[in-house]
């Protein structure tokens, strides 16, 4: 098989090598995939770059999610996943590992995909969609009215949110960064109230929308730095917030001590006793963990996006697809923040 080798930290363009290995084979538990498209994330740019500590070591392979055909399974995995089959399409989350021709995944972690489904979309609800259900349906309970926040809502975790949210019968604040990507929000995905951070002060924008210091029922939060800060001032009585990334690092190619000190400062300070004052809860969202423990709501969510796909409730965004030896260029426009959507490699 080939696989995307991270081999180095640094610029995208010089950190991976693309490499021959041995096929490999599936655990008792797994399923082995040739791979069709894998998915590129925020947390693979982490990795990337030196700064996720859920990273292998390197010399490694990353990479949440592919799509493709499975090529011959576990032992176990015919008794754990009767529905799955040699030979059929699949969508699938992988621990690592997905930036290759050959993948092996749990079989829990994978579903069937139709023969005339599109694969690059079916990328964006793995990972993306997933974080994305976890953060809108586990973490909180939307209620139809409250005003959401989110964060990076061109992304495609973003995007996700944003279709969950007004599924609710939400109230969508949305922050991008260019006025074509709030176009694309206002027009595909009916958000509300569409705001350029780099042009605007989102937190006084929203108080000038509102009319109101503190409107926000529930924040969704990739960013992190001083967008938590500035976010969780916005919290209302009753407020959540959902922090599930640190995006403000990522378009840094190596960062140094101090400034991971500074961007760590930005997230402010405040005291547990104002939580309970105030009755707001701030959640962190780590995938990783949730599927260590509770893999179920993986599958579950899983499940319950791509039904909703079925039913038009909501579909996926693909902003770029790369060929496999274009990954640096694939990790470079993410990281810039300047992509649309999600980010796909083609195999």
């Amino acid at each position: 098989m080939r696989a995307i080798v991270l081999a180095r930290h640094g610029e995208a363009r010089r950190a991976f090598d693309l490499r021959e290995f041995p096929d490999p084979v599936p655990a008792a538990d797994e399923i082995l995939i040739e791979t069709e498209f894998s998915g590129v994330n925020f947390a693979d740019v982490m990795a990337r770059i030196g700064i996720y500590p859920d990273a292998p070591p390197l010399p490694c392979v990353l990479g949440y999610e592919v799509v493709g055909r499975i090529r011959s399974l576990g032992d176990e995995a015919a008794r754990l996943r009767p529905d799955l089959q040699v030979g059929q399409r699949v969508v699938s989350l992988t621990r690592f590992g997905g930036y290759a021709s050959m993948a092996c995944a749990k079989a829990i972690a994978a579903m069937p995909l139709a023969e005339d489904a599109d694969g690059a979309e079916a990328t964006a609800l793995a990972t993306q969609g997933v974080t994305a259900w976890l953060a809108a349906e586990d973490c909180v309970t939307l209620h139809p009215g409250e005003k959401v926040l989110v964060h990076a809502a061109a992304g495609g975790v973003g995007m996700m949110l944003v279709q969950l949210a007004k599924r609710r019968g939400c109230e969508v604040f949305a922050s991008a960064g260019s006025e074509e990507k709030l176009e694309l929000l206002r027009e595909e995905f009916g958000v509300d109230h569409a705001i350029n951070y780099r042009a605007q002060n989102f937190r006084e924008e929203i108080r000038r929308i509102t009319g109101s210091q503190a409107p926000i029922d529930v924040v969704f939060d990739s960013v992190g730095g001083s967008v938590f800060h500035r976010s969780k001032q916005l919290l209302a009585p009753g407020g959540r917030l959902v922090y599930f990334g640190i995006a403000e690092m990522a378009g840094r190619s190596i960062l140094g001590k101090l400034q991971q000190v500074w961007t760590a400062l930005q997230f402010g300070v405040f005291h547990p006793l104002s939580l309970l004052q105030e009755s707001q809860a701030l959640i962190g969202l780590n995938v990783l963990r949730v599927a260590d423990r509770h893999p179920a709501k993986l599958a579950k969510g899983f499940s319950e996006l791509q039904r909703l796909v079925a039913a038009g409730e909501i579909h996926a965004h693909v902003g770029a697809t790369f060929p496999i030896r274009e990954v640096g260029a694939a990790h470079e426009l993410l990281a810039s923040r300047q992509s649309v959507g999600k980010i796909v490699l083609r195999w």
